[in-house]
């Protein structure tokens, strides 16, 4: 189910909860502490695009040490 996810565009938080198998609950929760991708309310309704997705879990990346090697550019003024 994960590739025709990543094939949309825009995912909701259903979509990213299964993608990354955790529950909707802990979407939520990254959201309203200011963790995780970036996101759109359009509508009312969030969604995530696929590229913000993508761009965050690469920004994920650890060494076996724990050591950080993801890329430490600023998003939205933030270091992540």
């Amino acid at each position: 189910m994960g590739n025709e996810i990543l094939e949309k565009r825009l995912i909701t938080e259903a979509e990213l909860a299964i993608l990354w198998n955790v529950s909707p609950s802990a979407i939520q929760h990254w959201r309203s502490s200011g963790v995780g991708p970036r996101y759109k309310k359009i509508g009312g309704k969030v969604r995530y695009l696929v590229s913000d997705i993508l761009a965050y879990e690469e920004r994920q990346t650890f060494q076996g040490s724990g050591e950080w090697i993801g890329n430490n550019e600023a998003v939205d003024g933030k270091q992540k």
